[in-house]
C-alpha cells in the first residue's frame, strides 16, 4: 500500500525546509518540485490517449525537456522510459515511477514529493493515492510577502501575494475529500521555534519515528537541493528564527496594512493577528488606491504577455 508524502503550501513558506528535514530520515526521500499535475495532468487533453505510441512519446519528450525533470537527476532515464512504454501508460504510473526511482536512487523506501502548488490538485492526488499524506505548511503572509519580493520570480507587489496566500489558505476548506488521516497543517513558525514537538506531530501523522538526524538536516541538504536556486541555500544552515517577524523592519507600513486588510480573517484564524483590524477612513482610501494600482499593473502585464505570446 502506497502512502506517499506530499508537501504543499504557498511558496516561501518553509516547504523546502520541511523537505530537507524529512529527507534526513533514514527511510524517506522527498523529491524536489516537479509541477507534474499542473504541467502535464492538467494538460492531458493535449496528449490524448497515452496508449497510442505517438501520444506517449510526445508527453515523454515534453516531460524530459522540463527543467524540473532535470532536478530529479535520475540516472536510468532510458530504463524508466522502457518500463513505462511497455507497461501501464497512465499519469499515475508515470508520476509514481519517477518519484519511486528518485527514492530508490537515494536508498530510501518511503517516497514523496514537494511542489507547493500541488495543493490545488489535492483531489486528484488523493484519487491516485487514497492513503497519501498531505502536509500543508503555512507561514505569516507578511513574511511570505517579504521573502517573495526578494526572489527573481516573485512579485514586488504585496497585494497579489496577499490574495494568493488567502486563496491557498482556504483551499483545504473547500475540499470535501480531505480528512484528518490524509491532511496535516503545520506552521513554519512552530517548525522553527519548536522543532522537536512539531516533528513529533509530523512523524506521528506519516507513521514514522522521529530520528535525530532530522534536526541536523543541514548536513545533508546539499545532496537534495536543485541547482541554480540560491534562494534555497538557507537550508544548508541550522534552524534560525531570525526570519520570523522580519517584516516588522523590512515592509512599509502601508504594505503591512494592505496584507492585513486582505487576509485578516485567515490571519486571525491561524494566530497571526489577535484582533480584526480597525482601519481609519484615510487608511481605507489609501488601501483602495493601492489595490486599484495593483489591479491595473496586473492587467497591463497580462496584456503584454498576450501580445508577446501572439
Amino acid at each position: 500500500m502506497d502512502e506517499p508524502i506530499f508537501i504543499v503550501g504557498v511558496p516561501r513558506s518553509g516547504t523546502t525546509l520541511l523537505r530537507m528535514m524529512l529527507n534526513s530520515h533514514s527511510r524517506i526521500a522527498i523529491a524536489p518540485e516537479t509541477h507534474f499535475f499542473r504541467l502535464f495532468w492538467a494538460n492531458r487533453h493535449k496528449y490524448g490517449d497515452l496508449n497510442k505510441d505517438n501520444n506517449f512519446q510526445k508527453l515523454w519528450n515534453d516531460l524530459t525537456k522540463c527543467k524540473y525533470f532535470g532536478d530529479l537527476k535520475l540516472k536510468n532515464v532510458q530504463e524508466i522510459y522502457e518500463d513505462l512504454f511497455n507497461g501501464k501508460r497512465s499519469y499515475k504510473a508515470i508520476f509514481t515511477k519517477l518519484i519511486k526511482e528518485y527514492a530508490k536512487q537515494h536508498n530510501k523506501t518511503r517516497w514523496g514529493e514537494k511542489t507547493p502548488g500541488h495543493l490545488e490538485y489535492v483531489k486528484t492526488i488523493l484519487s491516485f493515492y487514497p492513503h497519501a499524506k498531505m502536509i500543508h505548511i503555512i507561514r505569516d503572509p507578511r513574511d511570505v510577502a517579504l521573502s517573495l519580493k526578494k526572489v527573481p520570480w516573485g512579485s514586488r507587489d504585496v497585494f497579489p501575494i496577499a490574495r494568493f496566500w488567502k486563496r491557498y489558505i482556504n483551499i483545504p476548506k473547500k475540499m470535501k475529500v480531505i480528512h484528518s488521516y490524509s491532511y496535516l497543517e503545520i506552521r513554519y513558525e512552530d517548525l522553527v521555534r519548536s522543532p522537536e514537538e512539531t516533528l513529533k506531530v509530523i512523524c506521528n501523522f506519516i507513521n514514522e519515528k522521529v530520528e535525530k538526524n532530522m534536526f541536523k538536516f543541514y548536513l545533508v541538504s546539499e545532496n537534495y537541493l536543485p541547482e541554480n536556486e540560491p534562494w534555497k541555500t538557507g537550508c544548508l544552515k541550522p534552524l534560525n528564527s531570525e526570519y520570523i517577524g522580519k517584516w516588522k523592519t523590512k515592509l512599509k507600513e502601508w504594505e503591512v496594512k494592505q496584507i492585513i486588510a486582505t487576509c485578516s480573517h485567515e490571519m486571525l484564524e491561524k494566530g497571526y493577528i489577535e484582533n480584526e483590524p480597525n482601519f481609519s477612513f484615510t487608511d481605507k482610501l489609501v488601501l483602495k488606491s493601492k489595490n486599484l494600482q495593483s489591479y491595473i499593473k496586473s492587467f497591463i502585464r497580462w496584456i503584454v504577455r498576450r501580445i508577446l505570446d501572439n
